[in-house]
């Protein structure tokens, strides 16, 4: 029942001759010391791992029940040790993890593009 009618018609167009795939490396997952981690007080951290990364974030921490970690991630910052996780892609990069008792590891999902990231309220210290 879609109304299409405003919609151009397809072009056919002559077939590619010759194509054929690039190599692409497969992915893989590397682990990667930060080059700086600093306790702003108060649970809150900042972290920059001294280069771009694509992926994601994996944390292991000793939880405390019920603790509520915001985590902020970017390219760039907005101040001293401040990271502006609300980009200028339009892309946010703002996660919450609420923590369970005892050791545990946290991650995100989905590929994001960044250098720094701010955790706050932690119950722990956080480390490289």
């Amino acid at each position: 029942g879609f109304d299409d009618s405003a919609w151009l018609a397809p072009e056919i167009k002559d077939q590619i001759e010759n194509l054929a795939p690039a190599y692409i490396d497969p992915v893989l997952q590397n682990f990667v010391t930060p080059a700086e981690v600093v306790d702003k007080g108060n649970g809150n951290y900042f972290i920059d791992l001294g280069k771009e990364i694509v992926g994601g974030v994996r944390l292991t921490i000793d939880g405390v029940d019920g603790a509520q970690l915001t985590m902020l991630y970017g390219e760039e910052l907005s101040g001293e040790n401040t990271v502006r996780w609300q980009m200028r892609t339009g892309n946010n990069y703002r996660e919450y993890f609420t923590l369970k008792d005892g050791e545990q590891v946290i991650e995100n999902f989905g590929m994001k593009n960044f250098r720094y990231i701010e955790i706050q309220n932690s119950p722990v210290e956080i480390t490289a």
